[in-house]
């Protein structure tokens, strides 16, 4: 099955006009949009042969030589696994009584490793399971900890050599905080069998996973901790975390000293409430992000070091403390960085919608631009966020979640000059329109390899956005002749004739009280969760007598209709009592969206005030 990705570049002018129902684009701005986009090639791949159960995180794991690989859940909670158009293998097939989940994987050369969490009735299980020929056959599943109650927040690495990480967040309580080596005696047998407290653990492998060094707590000395990081480097694993004492908050480090055990951990810098926090490499700079929350104030800071970690500097990115950031992720090439996060705004100005931002360092970090929205679309009243960024030395690539098309499609824009510019238009990764596709904003989801994108997402079959989800692994490249330099052009969506004429036959129908001929003119997704029938038996009551159609404005696919029209209720008899409305006059405005190639009513329960639409 071949995407909108690759389909819009052969399906001519009448293909394009479907594209985000822009009918009106000049002729020349169709050529120089084909001359880059006919020759990506992009395919879609479903992984899942059976039910994918969506409530858990799938995982993406890409090589760099290449070879992807899937892991994914599904309605029986087995976790399954499977290489690119290969066959899938259940990784927890003996777990069936047990509940997994927290999915992660790690490659280093053939090796392939998965961990997860499993919950069952008398304990909770920290399970690996490794594969030394990239997934053909796996070893039998290794118990890494059963004493810390470990959670879903786990992370692991491995190097060609065998040596393997694994670090995560455990809630049992423990009788002595300070001692960095833990067993089952560590912690709390007696007492208020529901107290909690946050640490994270650590154990290493040397074999691949066959032998384990001790387990280690690497927040020795705090009361409370979160979001486990790892990061590694050779032989050598760095951590941070977000970890409290004494009512205070910091951002902790800790690595590994040659003897494989992990150092005391030091504190970087006192912060307010952390919602993200990740590591990375920018060549030998050690750097940490994380996301500050102080009241009602977003703050990008973090810190590097050019030591290992003996010395750090702290930064902050200016010009974000008014945006509410949903998520950030990083990618760097030399000593360029750049960061991409989805937010909106603070104030709750309309339209209030998230959109894709992008800052950026020169300089590994020391010094930041002002971020600035990377989406091309200039109507403002549709979401795009959770987006994914990958660098390497011919382009910056960001592809994101975006709702200009009403349903949840996938787009993308690249920079072959740094971020300096972009692509004037976005690139459309599916048929625009067409499918409901979501990112999971913590899933691992999007790689690059040469000239090769993966991009995971799991899709909705039904505009009711429930039932079944498949998942969906993209595969593309992106055209090499791309510059960026394309003139910007803008016009109006779908053609306004078309909503005019669409909007006078659904008042028509009515004044009518033809509620029949109404019903296929609501969005697909009120239809999709309000039967025909239930439509039906809710009408009725109110008599519409005049209508006028005053004004529309167009915004992209979505459209704002200004009726006046006048109405009454005929006298009804309830359990309540009578009740009944005189010839009432009214000015309203409605909201029409355009998906595919039409325009359609926006359905708004009045009562409850919610619409079935997600944009």
């Amino acid at each position: 099955m071949r995407s909108g990705f690759a389909q819009f570049g052969a399906g001519g002018l009448s293909g394009a006009a479907r594209t985000g129902g822009r009918w009106l684009v000049p002729l020349l701005f169709f050529v120089s949009l084909l001359s880059f986009i006919g020759s990506a090639a992009a395919d879609e791949w479903q992984v899942n042969e059976g039910a994918f159960f969506a409530k858990r995180s799938p995982e993406l794991l890409v090589t760099t030589t290449g070879d992807a690989f899937v892991g994914y859940y599904d309605d029986h909670n087995q976790i399954i696994f499977r290489p690119y158009q290969g066959r899938p293998t259940v990784l927890n097939a003996d777990a069936t009584p047990g509940r997994a989940a927290g999915l992660i994987m790690a490659a280093a050369g053939d090796h392939l490793y998965a961990a997860w969490r499993e919950q069952r009735k008398k304990e909770t299980r920290l399970l690996l399971r490794h594969s030394p020929d990239k997934g053909k056959t796996w070893d039998e599943a290794k118990v890494i900890d059963t004493s810390t109650g470990p959670l879903t927040r786990i992370r692991m690495t491995a190097d060609d050599s065998g040596w393997v990480y694994i670090v995560w967040l455990g809630e049992r309580a423990a009788s002595d905080d300070s001692s960095p080596i833990v067993n089952e005696q560590s912690f709390v047998t007696h007492g208020d069998p529901h107290a909690r407290t946050y640490h994270i653990y650590a154990r290493r492998s040397i074999d691949h996973g066959a032998t384990w060094d001790p387990t280690r707590r690497l927040t020795t000395g705090y009361t409370e901790s979160i979001w486990p990081t790892l990061i590694q480097r050779g032989k050598q694993a760095y951590s941070f975390s977000w970890s409290e004492r004494d009512g205070k908050k910091f951002i902790l480090f800790t690595q590994t000293p040659d003897d494989g055990g992990w150092q005391t951990p030091a504190v970087i810098r006192e912060v307010n409430d952390v919602l993200i926090l990740k590591p990375y490499w920018i060549g030998d700079r050690l750097l940490v992000l994380w996301l500050n929350k102080a009241d009602k104030v977003f703050s990008i800071q973090g810190a590097f070091s050019d030591d290992s970690g003996r010395q750090w500097t702290p930064f902050a990115v200016d010009g974000n403390g008014d945006l509410d950031i949903a998520n950030l992720e990083l990618a760097s090439r030399g000593q360029e960085v750049f960061v991409t996060f989805s937010a909106r705004t603070v104030q709750r100005t309309d339209p209030w919608q998230q959109t894709v931002y992008l800052t950026r360092s020169q300089d590994g970090g020391a010094t930041w631009r002002k971020p600035e929205v990377l989406r091309h679309d200039p109507y403002p009243y549709t979401k795009a966020l959770y987006p994914r960024i990958a660098a390497s030395d011919q382009a910056v690539t960001v592809v994101w979640n975006d709702f200009r098309d009403i349903r949840g499609n996938l787009y993308g824009n690249l920079s072959k000059d740094a971020g300096n510019t972009w692509l004037s238009a976005d690139l459309p990764l599916d048929t625009p329109g067409l499918h409901n596709n979501y990112l999971d904003p913590f899933a691992g989801a999007f790689a690059q390899v040469g000239e090769q994108y993966f991009l995971l997402a799991p899709r909705y079959r039904s505009d009711s956005f429930a039932g079944a989800v498949d998942l969906i692994l993209h595969r593309f490249t992106l055209p090499p002749q791309a510059q960026g330099n394309e003139p910007q052009t803008h016009t109006d969506s779908g053609p306004l004739p078309l909503l005019r004429e669409t909007a006078n036959r659904l008042w028509q129908s009515l004044l009518q009280g033809d509620y029949r001929a109404v019903y296929p003119l609501l969005d697909p997704f009120c239809r999709a969760n309000l039967r025909e029938v239930d439509y039906l038996a809710s009408t009725g009551r109110i008599v519409y007598r005049r209508f006028t159609i005053k004004d529309i404005k167009v915004f992209g696919n979505v459209a704002r209709v200004h009726v006046d029209f006048a109405y009454e209720i005929p006298e009804l008899v309830t359990k309540q009592g009578k009740f009944s409305r005189p010839l009432t006059h009214v000015s309203a405005v409605e909201t029409w969206v355009y998906v595919l190639d039409r325009w359609y009513k926006e359905y708004r329960n009045e009562l409850g005030d919610f619409a079935y639409t997600r944009y």
